[in-house]
């Protein structure tokens, strides 16, 4: 089962990653979204997604990209962004992290993930 994501953050150039507890929280290239076309990153996985998993999303920020730009971008795409921004443990560099406030979420207290459905 091919299943894609689409993202509408009109930003090129940004290196954003679906992570899940089935991949981990960290950078994996193969969860690496690809820009296709102006404000579309792209995300195709042959596999498809685990149902009931919880996933979000995060942008790995170079130097000198501005958080507040692009919260502000990811906000007016209609995500939320959860947190300060943390540091990736690898690179050092800030992560901005956001979910889909459109797609189900489970909202746990300390945070809040979207979750695939469950398969019936």
């Amino acid at each position: 089962m091919i299943t894609e994501i689409n993202l509408g953050i009109a930003v090129p150039d940004l290196e954003i990653f679906y992570t899940d507890f089935a991949a981990g929280w960290q950078r994996n290239p193969d969860n690496l979204f690809t820009f296709r076309a102006e404000g579309v990153y792209h995300l195709v996985r042959k596999e498809g997604f685990p149902s009931g998993e919880e996933y979000k999303f995060f942008i790995h920020l170079e130097e000198e990209q501005d958080f507040v730009e692009l919260r502000d971008a990811v906000g007016e795409a209609g995500y939320v962004v959860t947190g300060s921004g943390d540091i990736d443990p690898k690179s050092g560099r800030r992560r901005l992290w956001f979910y889909d406030p459109k797609r189900p979420t489970r909202d746990e207290g300390i945070r809040t993930n979207n979750v695939w459905p469950e398969e019936e």
